[in-house]
């Protein structure tokens, strides 16, 4: 089962964080996760704030949309405001889509002290949306 997370890139990495949530659900997923653009987030310190809350980093990269265009995916799971809309006009491959809006965490941090509080609760939304995702919907298309 091939599962592609796309966000816009940018600050927030909710790619990244949805890779190892999903991951650590089940470990034969091939997981992706892309941006529409490039990584602008301090991606050691996101790293970090997802490595204390006990998932696995060590597989975490963010591709861009052109490095899995060609890649034939079960589901394609869009995570950020804009990309809803969005990623109807990308080249992408996949067979169901769903959405996920989560906020992005740079727009509620106001002070540099919040953003590791901001993240972990981002994390923990994520990880729920994500827990029913697998749970109810993603094992019974395995088990089929």
């Amino acid at each position: 089962m091939k599962i592609l997370f796309l966000c816009s890139g940018g600050g927030a990495c909710r790619s990244l964080i949805a890779k190892a949530v999903m991951q650590s659900f089940d470990e034969n997923l091939e997981v992706y996760a892309a941006g529409i653009d490039e990584l602008t987030c301090q991606e050691n310190q996101l790293l970090n704030i997802i490595a204390k809350a006990g998932y696995n980093i060590e597989q975490a990269r963010q591709y861009l949309v052109s490095d899995v265009e060609k890649i034939e995916f079960d589901y394609l799971i869009t995570l950020c405001e804009g990309t809803k809309e969005e990623f109807y006009k990308l080249p992408l491959n996949y067979k169901q889509k769903l959405h996920l809006g989560f906020t992005d965490p740079e727009n509620l941090t106001g002070k540099l002290n919040d953003k590791e509080t901001v993240y972990k609760e981002l994390i923990e939304e994520i990880n729920d949306e994500l827990n029913y995702f697998y749970h109810h919907i993603l094992k019974k298309a395995l088990s089929n």
